[in-house]
């Protein structure tokens, strides 16, 4: 078992992590995207439940240094964390997503099937016997403006669908304390992007991947054969951008070499109209 005893939540955090030990008799879910929100969740959880079960979505399957910070995350904590296939693939496949308009038909009659983190979660409550588990999330408000608003509207919990955000009120800051503090390593997916890869195919993240992951990219075409296609898209509107940043900042230049002109042409008349006024 971790120690957590360094960790200082906060009072609405706090509450709400004991609140939902009690209505799910001490275990809980957790949905682990490998990234630093998700591990500052986990920490946080284990001040409050007697056992956190956590489960993986991946984007794409066994992707190797995925798999490994997996299995360093494990013995970390001394628990097994469940690995299945995010729903996102299939829909992204299903729509078309990146794939060859010829493969429509097979893609079609293939029926892959269609689920949400909810499926999963339901999945997982039946399959151990947990009921009363609740899924722990690792959002907070501190990360976009978007989740800050999510967090607020919610108080961090949702009944409905028995999910929470154990760490919904703490700043970036303290996320990251705690992990400095825990000693426990980022994933390498950071070393490559800004955050991990859970979340599916961001332009962004392509670029990235381009650039520090090869391997990756030869991968990710396996799924997606049509991904250097939206690569040379974001390729050309950054050089579009490029261009049209140039350009505007030469216009700048040459509109400010041409009003320091006139201000010096303008001083250099007052100088000569000065000495005028002087002889006379």
């Amino acid at each position: 078992m971790i120690d957590v005893s360094f960790i200082r939540g906060n009072p609405d955090s706090d509450a709400l992590c004991r609140e939902i030990a009690e209505r799910s008799n001490g275990v809980c879910l957790l949905s682990f995207s490998r990234g630093k929100d998700a591990l500052a969740a986990w920490l946080n959880l284990s001040r409050f439940f007697d056992r956190i079960v956590p489960f993986t979505c991946a984007a794409i399957p066994h992707v190797p240094f995925a798999d490994e910070y997996l299995r360093y995350v494990e013995r970390i904590f001394g628990t097994h964390v469940i690995r299945l296939q995010d729903g996102g693939l299939y829909a992204a496949v299903e729509a078309l997503q990146f794939q060859y308009p010829h493969d429509e038909a097979w893609i079609d009659e293939a029926q892959l099937p269609a689920y949400d983190a909810q499926d999963i979660a339901s999945m997982i409550r039946n399959h151990l016997g947990y009921p009363n588990a609740w899924t722990a999330y690792g959002l907070n408000a501190s990360d976009s403006i978007d989740r800050m608003i999510t967090v607020r509207q919610c108080r961090g919990r949702y009944y409905g669908t028995r999910s929470f955000y154990p760490n919904y009120d703490w700043t970036h800051a303290q996320i990251m304390d705690a992990l400095a503090k825990s000693n426990i390593r980022l994933s390498n997916e950071y070393h490559i992007a800004s955050r991990s890869f859970a979340g599916g195919l961001m332009p962004h993240n392509l670029l990235a991947v381009e650039k520090r992951a090869p391997d990756l990219l030869a991968r990710l075409e396996h799924y997606y054969p049509l991904l250097r296609a939206s690569l040379a898209r974001s390729h050309w509107r950054n050089e579009k951008w490029q261009t049209a940043r140039a350009k505007a900042e030469g216009q700048r230049g040459r509109r400010g070499t041409r009003a320091s002109g006139e201000t010096s042409g303008r001083t250099a008349t007052k100088k000569s109209s000065a000495r005028r006024t002087t002889r006379r």
